[in-house]
């Protein structure tokens, strides 16, 4: 399987690709009942047979997002700062030995010409076709740039892209901020593009937490994760690029890596693992943005508002009432997320 990733990578690196454009109709605003659920037995019955369900194309209004402080420069201390977790954040989880079923593609630096990349455990730096070209002490940042075709990291100059892959469950380093999973590192010209690689529920736990205040009620929590993770896998279906599925900011899904992991927030994610939005059998692309006035103005009215599904929260509406409120004629889906053992 990883030969196939590998692989794979390598000849995207050489593609051409034009991504996706035209927009397609929203759906009706007629009122419904309270979504139902119903099952999708496993990834590859979505893969093979997923459509995405009509719904706006527009650029992502800015959200709801709570106010954090940025990390710090000095890398060693950053690596410290996210091992040694305070009392509400979520504990980082030794998922080594575990396959997502579902892996992001997300673009977290883009058009940048250098970047500072470290492990906070021993990491491995790897060729495009999955070949060790060196290995990463723990918190020991090198620094990566583009050189047109090529791409040097710290001694290393190779031809298109390079991964970065920390060992025991570590994180990544990445344009001062920390990421679970791995990063590919591609040379544009002059230019660079780090996409981390990562499972879908995590990257939902870290989306959560950067577009919404992490103590609102569970409700809204849960509407939050469960639009989100059917915007993500829209994308999945249809990527923005053929190197990554979508980008990190209010263009897409405002996402910040473990900065914006909380237990509220992971709470919200685990309790709906899996579910997603359905329109006509296909995924719907959730649209959302802070306020009505914006789900008008950008989005013709089809989306949620997140400050209204706070508000609907609080007035004792629970998730499936704000989505249905917000989503009409959707009902949810489900899809088996869990992560499986690679033995």
């Amino acid at each position: 399987e990883e030969d196939w990733h590998h692989n794979l990578v390598s000849r995207s690196l050489l593609w051409h690709y034009n991504p996706v454009t035209t927009p397609v109709k929203g759906m009706g605003n007629n009122k419904q009942n309270t979504p139902s659920q119903s099952s999708i037995p496993n990834q590859q019955t979505l893969q093979a047979n997923a459509s995405v369900a009509n719904s706006q194309t527009q650029t992502q209004a800015t959200k709801a997002s709570p106010t954090t402080k940025q990390p710090s420069q000095n890398t060693t201390q950053q690596a410290n700062k996210s091992q040694t977790s305070k009392q509400n954040k979520t504990q980082p989880s030794n998922q080594a030995s575990k396959t997502p079923v579902i892996e992001m593609r997300v673009a977290i630096a883009n058009g940048v010409n250098s970047l500072a990349v470290a492990t906070s455990t021993p990491g491995e730096i790897l060729d495009a076709k999955g070949k060790l070209l060196d290995k990463l002490s723990a918190k020991q940042a090198i620094e990566v740039l583009p050189g047109g075709p090529n791409i040097r990291v710290g001694k290393w100059t190779t031809p298109g892209g390079v991964w970065i892959k920390p060992t025991q469950g570590g994180l990544v380093y990445v344009n001062n901020r920390w990421y679970r999973g791995d990063v590919l590192l591609v040379s544009q010209g002059n230019n660079l593009l780090a996409v981390n690689y990562v499972d879908l529920e995590v990257y939902i736990g870290s989306v959560v937490g950067s577009e919404v205040y992490p103590d609102w009620p569970m409700d809204a929590l849960k509407a939050q994760a469960i639009a989100a993770r059917s915007y993500a896998i829209v994308h999945y279906i249809r990527p923005a690029n053929a190197l990554y599925d979508l980008g990190n900011t209010e263009r897409w899904q405002v996402y910040k890596g473990v900065e914006t992991e909380w237990n509220t927030t992971a709470q919200a994610v685990k309790e709906t693992r899996g579910v997603f939005l359905s329109y006509k059998g296909g995924v719907f692309e959730s649209m959302y943005a802070a306020s009505d006035d914006i789900v008008t103005n950008v989005f013709g009215g089809k989306g949620m508002s997140q400050n209204g599904a706070y508000k609907l929260a609080t007035q004792g509406y629970d998730y499936k009432q704000i989505l249905n409120n917000y989503y009409p004629g959707t009902s949810l889906a489900w899809l088996d997320t869990s992560a499986s053992d690679s033995n």
